[in-house]
């Protein structure tokens, strides 16, 4: 608890709390930590938003042919963009999702045309951030990724936003899912193994499992007896 004490006082913020609570607890392995949100780190990024800015179009149509081949490969995806989404947030009285309209940029009821964005961009970097399918785009921008190790939801939402690397001329690092296991308690287990059911099914569309069990521990009987007790109700 000393490293939590030392670490969340009065005047930190969550961000820099946690940082330094990190940082105690890996102190000695060369691990570092950096804040996004750091003056300077926007600076650095200011190239990486202007070809956000000016490759709008390539954007549009990179993420809607991948969200096409994940659709048709019976995936859902993991983020829904509006067809206006510029792919940016602004923070100045709030955080803010930036949209573009005939060519126009629109946040917070300001409006500006791509030279002007990027004008404002160049002055007031630390204003700006990514939105979710440009930030890991950006995190390889900022630091070269050779391969990214996540787990299911992560990888699943990078084969979503995987084009864009492309479109924004930054190397794509290697994606590969984390060793994962699941541990089945004895009573669950005994249950899985009373009805069959595979991983597979556990791991789908739950519901088709659901069904399948209560269609074989449903008395034969139960639906021609119900069929048969409202027509004699009805007879009456």
């Amino acid at each position: 608890y000393e490293a939590i004490d030392l670490s969340y006082r009065t005047g930190e913020t969550f961000v820099s709390a946690f940082g330094k609570l990190m940082a105690r607890l890996t102190g000695g392995t060369g691990l570092a930590f950096l804040n996004p949100c750091d003056a300077e780190v926007k600076e650095i990024a200011i190239p990486f938003f202007e070809r956000v800015v000016d490759r709008q179009e390539p954007i549009h149509l990179a993420l809607a042919g991948s969200n096409r081949r994940i659709v048709a490969a019976g995936y859902h995806l993991q983020v829904e963009k509006k067809d206006s989404a510029a792919f940016l947030f602004r923070t100045t009285k709030g955080r803010r999702p930036m949209h573009v309209e005939a060519e126009r940029f629109h946040v917070a009821g300001e409006s500006f045309t791509s030279a002007e964005l990027i004008d404002v961009i160049r002055s007031r970097s630390a204003e700006f951030s990514p939105d979710a399918m440009t930030r890991p785009v950006m995190q390889s921008f900022l630091f070269p990724v050779i391969c990214q190790i996540g787990g299911p939801a992560e990888i699943a939402y990078l084969a979503q936003s995987n084009p864009l690397f492309d479109v924004l001329t930054v190397p794509a690092p290697l994606h590969r899912g984390r060793p994962s296991l699941t541990l089945l308690e004895k009573r669950i287990e005994k249950l899985v193994d009373e009805y069959a059911l595979s991983f597979d099914e556990l791991t789908g569309d739950i519901e088709q499992a659901v069904n399948r069990v209560l269609a074989t521990t449903f008395p034969k009987d139960i639906e021609r007896g119900y069929s048969d007790l409202t027509s004699d109700l009805a007879k009456r």
